[in-house]
């Protein structure tokens, strides 16, 4: 009994076992369900719809009540004897008396009630109650495993399905960095779960440019990772039709918002790199703040133009609040787009990263390429943690204008 996982073939193994060993005319189970709230009732097959019925009415309910409170079995010697169950006996005269014992897991959780009926009043002597009992207890064992490997099976399939996502994910972000004449471009991401809603894509234009953003879908898991394939396909169709990042962000809000779940939204930068002029455009629909590091001033800071979300309202507020603003960039000069969960990355103490360790980092080390910059980042951002797991997406960009590029100065 303690190796069988099939619930009913226990019943089946429970039910004959005992009719032959106890000459008990009706064993069945209640199975108690998950949600605690409601019991099931299964049986052999042997017993009729109408005794099922009478099984679920709320006399006999009541007997479940009892073992559940006390822990203990319950023992009805005389079935004629109490008003309310003489209504089973009608329906099956082989129910003249009868007991119902607990079925706990090992750890004492009860899972169901085992119930057992005789032909004839007083029909269990204690002997055949200590029977019952480890029918019982060793049906819960079977039952427990049952579950445990269904639990197990289930969490390996879903184990499976997630990493098919993930990489499927992974595969609608950039597969490699752009390589564009007097820029250097590196990025990273790292997903909290096996699925999020990070999101970051690049467009190139032609020799003059290209366009790069970076978002990030509220929320985690699936419903993230779905939002963020949408907005890929959006940006990617806008950046084709308009040069513009506010117009890009404008046209993706007056999309998006018609698709979102109200509680959801997604924070986007659009930015766009002019190489002729040697300018950077962006806008920021409510995304983290832009990190600059000027090469003539040796200084960092932070560029925060106005703008919310996407996806929150499609009023005019909207593009009344967005604001784009235009940078001219120098040889050396570092721009660094990331998402929150960079920032808001949390060592044991509960205190986060932030954007000032970030500024930091990169001020100290924006003598190096892109790619070793990163490292010195990653570096900084792993010592800070402690070993603690990230409780958020992180994606970051990183783009330097190389020694070579030419353009006018601020």
């Amino acid at each position: 009994m303690s190796v069988e996982l099939d619930s009913q073939k226990l019943i089946r193994m429970v039910a004959e076992m005992g009719s032959e060993i106890l000459e008990s005319a009706l064993i069945w189970f209640e199975l108690i369900e998950d949600d605690r709230q409601k019991r099931r009732t299964i049986t052999n097959g042997e017993i009729d719809s109408q005794t099922i019925t009478h099984l679920q009415q709320l006399a006999f309910a009541e007997i479940g009540d009892r073992v559940i409170r006390s822990g203990k079995a319950v023992v009805i010697n005389n079935v004629l004897a109490d008003p309310e169950l003489a209504p089973l006996h009608q329906s099956n005269p082989r129910v003249e008396s009868l007991v119902a014992l607990p079925m706990s897991s090992v750890e004492g959780e009860l899972m169901g009630i085992l119930f057992a009926a005789h032909a004839k009043a007083f029909g269990f002597d204690p002997d055949d109650i200590n029977l019952l009992e480890a029918f019982a207890n060793q049906a819960s064992i079977a039952l427990e495993n049952a579950k445990l490997l269904k639990h197990s099976l289930e969490r390996e399939r879903m184990e499976k399905e997630l990493q098919i996502a993930r990489e499927v994910q992974l595969r609608l972000l950039p597969q490699t960095t752009p390589a564009f004449p007097g820029v250097e471009i590196d990025t990273l991401t790292i997903t909290a779960y096996e699925v999020g809603g990070d999101y970051y894509d690049f467009y190139m234009m032609n020799e003059d440019g290209f366009s790069v953003f970076i978002g990030d879908v509220s929320g985690k898991g699936t419903s993230a990772a779905f939002y963020m394939a949408e907005t890929k396909g959006i940006i990617q169709s806008l950046a084709q039709m308009h040069q513009s990042p506010k117009e890009i962000l404008l046209q993706a809000n007056q999309i998006l918002h018609r698709s979102l779940e109200k509680k959801s939204f997604i924070s986007i930068l659009a930015g766009r790199f002019e190489a002729r002029a040697n300018r950077f455009r962006f806008a920021r629909a409510g995304h983290c703040p832009v990190v600059y590091f000027d090469s003539q001033k040796k200084q960092t800071r932070t560029l925060v133009p106005n703008g919310m979300a996407v996806g929150l309202t499609k009023s005019d507020l909207f593009e009344q609040t967005l604001e784009e603003y235009t940078l001219t960039l120098k040889p050396g000069d570092i721009l660094a787009l990331y998402t929150d969960g960079l920032s808001e990355a949390r060592n044991k103490t509960g205190e986060e990263f932030g954007e000032q360790r970030l500024c930091d980092v990169i001020a100290r080390h924006a003598d190096l390429n892109v790619h070793d910059l990163k490292e010195k980042i990653i570096d900084e951002i792993l010592q800070f943690l402690q070993n603690q797991n990230l409780h958020d997406d992180l994606t970051l960009i990183l783009i330097k204008v190389s020694d070579t590029a030419g353009g006018k100065n601020d």
